[in-house]
């Protein structure tokens, strides 16, 4: 029929649809209630590391300690550290059933590593101040004792972790160093057997040679222009028909300086020959040479590199044997919880309730808009647009036990409640009794 508009229409639905907001209200509170105990209760409880800077500050410092906790933790998630600690606690024993894949899926669910970075500032950026480890369990004693023995095995792995690293970064550098020196060693005789074979080569750079070669063409294109100047002065001459004895003389002279400028040229080109192949051999000599120093140069440099590693090293693998380096150290234990961490039974059992109560008046508006009733006068007029002329009430048998029969008198102000909201209140703070034992 339409939206309710006034008190009387909503008192009215509560009283025809009682029975239904009974029973949805009575099994959602027993349904919250047996949810609510099969709940398994889980306790929370961590136990916090503290990571202290090394007493030295020393480049190859293992000081990555996130990346040695990241490795850490993959080896304590395997498959046999976990199996190892299921049965050092006795883990799940109350739950046969799961199998052992199972378990060490469990226990990677409960347990949890949370990092706190170093402040900004204070050490290298990969470091960490605190490392915090989270056990969640059924059992508070377990939780506890658990979340310790990773704790423990985090303390224990670190120190060995550090002296390892250290001892093969170590090894690493000394072997490395020692591999360049032989290197150096085997190439040093090489380059001197090299400059001894080609030391004539060598004797002169590619550049004064060069040089050299410059000058000669250039005295080799002047004489060959003189020849060119003498020789057209000897032709000049040759045509005069009737020379006298001064241009005979001078025609002879003249052939006689060409004949040895051409024999200086003849020689100028000798020579520049020679300094060419010179050249060239120079040039390859040096450009080996070249390569041959700087690949010693280049071991040269490695090796002082990896000498200063080398050093840095050792010292850091002392100071890790004196146990100067980065330490790791039990800042708290992980206490047993006194009360389970979520939701609480009693907060599930009365939300259980409260949501129960709502859906059942719901379903009671929903089920009156489905079938809508007249329930007055006033209504019948208003839906129909007919004054009725006699409004009989509805007159039924009490029935029931006695005290039911009390609750309708309506000389009785506490009894005189409809007797479905006086069984459902009783009903609905019972079940929320039950549920405060419970929770």
């Amino acid at each position: 029929m339409g939206p309710f508009q006034t008190i009387d229409d909503v008192i009215s639905l509560l009283l025809r649809r009682r029975w239904l907001i009974l029973a949805v209200t009575v099994l959602g509170v027993a349904l919250s209630l047996a949810y609510a105990r099969a709940r398994p209760a889980l306790y929370e409880t961590s136990a916090v590391i503290q990571v202290a800077g090394p007493a030295v500050s020393t480049a190859d410092l293992p000081a990555a300690s996130a990346e040695m906790l990241q490795l850490t933790e993959q080896q304590l998630m395997t498959r046999e550290n976990l199996a190892e600690v299921i049965d050092r606690h006795q883990l799940f024993a109350d739950q046969p059933s799961l199998g052992a894949d199972e378990k060490d899926a469990a226990l990677r669910r409960a347990i949890r590593f949370e990092t706190v970075a170093r402040a900004t500032g204070s050490g290298p950026s990969n470091t960490l101040s605190a490392i915090r480890i989270t056990a969640t369990l059924g059992n508070a004693d377990l939780a506890a004792r658990v979340a310790n023995d990773f704790a423990q095995s985090i303390l224990d792995d670190s120190t060995a972790a550090q002296l390892t690293k250290t001892a093969e970064t170590a090894a690493f550098y000394r072997d490395e160093a020692d591999r360049i020196a032989q290197q150096i060693a085997a190439l040093d005789p090489v380059i001197a057997a090299f400059k001894s074979a080609h030391r004539d080569a060598l004797r002169q750079s590619p550049e004064d040679r060069q040089e050299s070669i410059t000058r000669l063409n250039a005295k080799i294109s002047a004489e060959q222009l003189e020849i060119d100047a003498k020789t057209s002065a000897a032709a000049e001459i040759a045509k005069d028909p009737t020379p006298t004895a001064r241009d005979k003389a001078t025609l002879a002279d003249t052939q006689t300086a060409i004949e040895v400028l051409r024999h200086e040229i003849g020689v100028d080109q000798t020579r520049l020959a020679k300094a060419e192949t010179a050249l060239a051999a120079s040039q390859q000599a040096t450009q080996i040479l070249a390569e041959y120093t700087r690949q010693m140069q280049e071991l040269q440099d490695q090796f002082t590199n990896l000498s200063n590693h080398r050093t840095e090293a050792e010292t850091a693998h002392k100071l890790a044997e004196r146990q100067q380096a980065e330490r790791f150290s039990m800042l708290e234990r992980a206490n047993i919880p006194q009360r389970p961490t979520g939701i609480s039974h009693r907060t599930i059992s009365v939300l259980g309730a409260f949501a129960s109560l709502m859906l059942a008046l719901a379903l009671a508006v929903l089920a009156d808009l489905i079938r809508p009733v007249i329930t007055n006068a006033a209504r019948m007029q208003q839906a129909l647009g007919i004054e009725p002329m006699v409004s009989i009430p509805e007159v039924r048998k009490p029935a029931g036990a006695a005290l039911l029969h009390l609750i309708d008198d309506p000389d009785r102000p506490i009894f005189g409640l409809p007797r479905f909201a006086v069984v459902a209140a009783a009903t609905t703070l019972a079940l929320l009794g039950l549920a405060a034992l419970i929770g």
